[in-house]
């Protein structure tokens, strides 16, 4: 889960922020929550020292009492390097103040200046890196392992057994005493369960082919486990979350994002960018 900490004595400046959090996340299956503070308190000072959660500061520069740049560092004298600290003002001559601190700040936004679009932009990287930095921990041949979820190609429910196979893009597979669905909590809407025992990495995937029921992924590694249940849902998922520069289907026309008609072999096609005159997506 993520928590969003947004602190600012202005209370439309704080609203705007709050609505910012909520646009963003909006598309994502990802589990946030958003707490937010006018001022530095007892309840800010306990999240602060909290350890079990991810976490994003929305901080303003200046405050009475105690300002975003005391917040931030208070947060990495307890140790946290990991949170991400985005920081907000109306006076943008304190851009020098946070380089000083040295607090490795994501951002520095002008409450003047496209706030709510910088804010976005911002909240979207925040969001990549935690996607770049998500790993599923787990023990396998007495050896514990920490493999970074962007490197799982799928993971495979072992048949009448507590136990799953988890393949990643180096060709290795390790199997690990849990249940599937144990597993696929702890990742993000990357995953995409194509049949009962069977969940995909989607940004992995090379090409689908919708007849055999195939995934093969960008290592050539493949699995079957494509249910007829599941194949409109994945062609959905991944129209809705992402256009890939490849995917092979089943059909003979597919649309592409300017409507133009692409035609292809019947039975098997293989998209690019370059099929289509504007250089565009496909649309599957």
């Amino acid at each position: 889960m993520i928590r969003f900490i947004t602190c600012d004595d202005n209370k439309e400046a704080l609203d705007k922020t709050v609505n910012a959090i909520r646009k963003i996340m909006m598309p994502y299956d990802f589990d946030y929550k958003i707490s937010k503070f006018n001022k530095y308190d007892e309840e800010l000072h306990k999240l602060i020292m909290s350890k079990d959660e991810q976490k994003v500061y929305i901080l303003d520069v200046e405050m009475p009492n105690v300002s975003g740049l005391e917040i931030a560092t208070e947060i990495r004298n307890n140790g946290d390097w990991e949170s991400m600290i985005i920081f907000v003002s109306a006076h943008p001559e304190c851009r020098d103040d946070i380089i000083f601190y040295r607090i490795m700040a994501l951002d520095f936004i002008s409450k003047f200046y496209e706030y709510e679009k910088r804010l976005e932009e911002s909240l979207i990287k925040v969001l990549e890196i935690y996607d770049k930095k998500m790993v599923l921990i787990f023990t396998y041949d007495y050896t514990t392992y920490r493999i970074p979820a962007s490197k799982i190609l799928y993971i495979e429910k072992v048949t009448d057994e507590h136990k799953c196979i988890i393949a990643t893009e180096n060709g290795k597979k390790y199997e690990v005493t849990s249940t599937l669905k144990a597993i696929t909590d702890q990742l993000n809407d990357n995953f995409y369960q194509t049949h009962k025992k069977c969940v995909v990495n989607i940004k992995n995937i090379h090409d689908v082919d919708y007849i055999t029921n195939t995934i093969t992924f960008n290592n050539k590694m493949q699995t079957k486990l494509l249910s007829d249940r599941s194949r409109k849902g994945l062609k959905k998922y991944i129209e809705t979350h992402y256009f890939t520069d490849m995917f092979i289907i089943n059909d003979n026309n597919f649309n592409c994002v300017c409507k133009n008609i692409i035609r292809g072999k019947k039975n098997k096609v293989r998209f690019k960018k370059r099929n289509c005159n504007n250089n565009c997506y496909i649309i599957i």
